[in-house]
């Protein structure tokens, strides 16, 4: 659906396509991010760094997978934070899940700095 008229959408395309590849690329950046925000400012207050990551999981891609997965891929979540932190607490941490049934058929990838960890 949209309420946008053709005229008014190739506008908007054109003045998009008229930035640079790294000016798009970097505005779809602070539009995450933005969404990220949001999303986290709607979670209850408290929440264990571990909790916070895996209400986001569920946030973004509760639709995306059953709910045997989610469960397989939040205690995969929370071995590789535990084991993490018991090696390399200063290191961020990069996780990647296959997901082949995504439309794109790549991999969700999260990244965990020790300071949004703790």
């Amino acid at each position: 659906m949209t309420d946008t008229d053709s005229q008014t959408e190739a506008h908007y395309r054109r003045m998009l396509m008229a930035r640079s590849p790294e000016e798009r690329f970097l505005m779809g950046l602070r539009m995450c991010e933005a969404a990220r925000a949001t999303v986290l400012a709607s979670l209850p207050a408290g929440l264990a760094p571990i909790e916070r990551k895996i209400a986001l999981l569920r946030r973004y891609y509760g639709s995306d997978f059953g709910e045997e997965e989610l469960a397989r891929i939040e205690g995969a979540l929370r071995l590789c934070v535990a084991r993490h932190e018991r090696s390399e607490p200063s290191m961020p941490m990069v996780v990647a899940l296959q997901a082949p049934h995504l439309d794109d058929g790549g991999a969700i990838i999260e990244s965990f700095d020790r300071a949004v960890l703790s």
